[in-house]
């Protein structure tokens, strides 16, 4: 409990007078309870130590009787780091999803889908069953929906319509590509109905023979290909133009 003061300090001595005021108070509370619950008492607390800065420790307070109990106290302190570490690495990672410019989502499979079937079969599953469980503020955009509308949206319901076979064939190649898939163009609708091209990126995720989900990023590329398609149509015309003239 003290590791900074030597046993003759702490024995016949009270814990008010050995440790800080707030930590004591903490120990007390846990001693009571650990008493009139007759259960152990699992509690986490920091500690300023000289020369050592801010440590961690973890205090498991069991009760003997009505007025004795047994505390047992262990150095938590690289768990702890690691967590907060681990916490930031997430916030960062997170806040770069939410703040890109590019839609990300992650799409469960719904039921797992098993690697040995036909690459026709596991397309049907995945049309029957995938949705989308993860997704960032630019892919909410893409489809005029929000962030909670958007989560738990079946696949089918963008991918359906005309280009529907179209779309059926990007997965396949997902399949046929290790479960990857890099600048695959799908034709998908928004919530009004309007049709978008997308340039698509993603990868599976296995476990035990199963394909269970995959992480993808997708950009919106409809006026790119709108302004192609003109451009063709321009390049057409001219040339019939250029042909009945000749």
């Amino acid at each position: 409990i003290v590791p900074y003061a030597p046993p003759a300090a702490i024995i016949g001595n009270k814990i008010q007078n050995v440790i800080p005021r707030d930590i004591a108070q903490f120990f007390v509370d846990g001693i009571q309870r650990a008493v009139e619950q007759g259960q152990v008492q699992v509690q986490e607390y920091e500690i300023n130590i000289p020369n050592q800065g801010l440590q961690y420790r973890e205090a498991r307070i069991s009760p003997i009787n009505a007025e004795e109990v047994i505390a047992v106290v262990r150095d938590i302190s690289e768990r702890k780091r690691a967590e907060k570490a681990l916490k930031h690495s997430q916030e960062r990672y997170l806040n770069f999803i939410q703040h890109s410019q590019e839609g990300i989502y992650y799409m469960n499979c719904g039921k797992p889908i098993p690697l040995h079937l036909s690459h026709d079969e596991m397309t049907d599953l995945f049309y029957e069953n995938a949705y989308i469980e993860e997704c960032n503020d630019a892919l909410t955009k893409m489809y005029g929906l929000s962030n909670a509308e958007m989560r738990g949206k079946k696949v089918i319901e963008f991918h359906s319509g005309a280009h529907f076979e179209q779309n059926r064939t990007s997965f396949k190649n997902l399949i046929k590509n290790n479960f990857q898939v890099i600048n695959e163009e799908t034709i998908e609708v928004d919530v009004n109905g309007k049709e978008h091209y997308y340039l698509n990126n993603g990868i599976g995720i296995i476990e035990n023979n199963h394909l269970i989900g995959f992480w993808g990023t997708q950009f919106d590329i409809t006026e790119r290909k709108l302004a192609e398609e003109a451009l063709r149509k321009s390049e057409a015309w001219a040339n019939l133009i250029f042909d009945s003239t000749t």
